[in-house]
């Protein structure tokens, strides 16, 4: 005996139906989002923080060569650091006691080392 055509049987279900009733697989699913979820969070959080050492390392740099010749220098040079525009630091001398180096964190935030408050920012 024949079904007829317009009466849905068990096997014309839709696929993303059969999806949402399979409880494995939609675990699956959910757990698998919110571990993309949390390597993007760590992700941008452990940029930050490499960032904020490696500019601590280039502050102490920039320090002892204040140490050695008496005034902060006018670029980053001196490093081998080559200033342009792609970054990921940034450095003006501000005068010949203060400087300002930083950096721009992946959702557009600046974080700034302040050589007056000798800290970050």
């Amino acid at each position: 005996m024949e079904t007829p055509k317009n009466i849905k049987t068990e096997k014309s279900r839709p696929f993303f139906s059969e999806l949402l009733n399979n409880k494995k697989i939609l675990w699956a699913a959910v757990i698998f989002i919110a571990l993309i979820t949390i390597i993007f969070v760590f992700n941008d959080s452990a940029r930050e923080t490499f960032l904020e050492k490696r500019g601590s390392m280039m502050v102490n740099e920039i320090n002892e060569y204040k140490t050695k010749n008496g005034s902060y220098p006018d670029s980053l040079s001196f490093m081998g650091y080559k200033m342009d525009e792609s970054g990921p630091f940034f450095y003006q001398k501000l005068d010949t006691a203060n400087f300002i180096l930083w950096f721009e964190t992946n959702d557009g935030k600046i974080r700034s080392y302040l050589s007056n408050k000798k800290s970050w920012e």
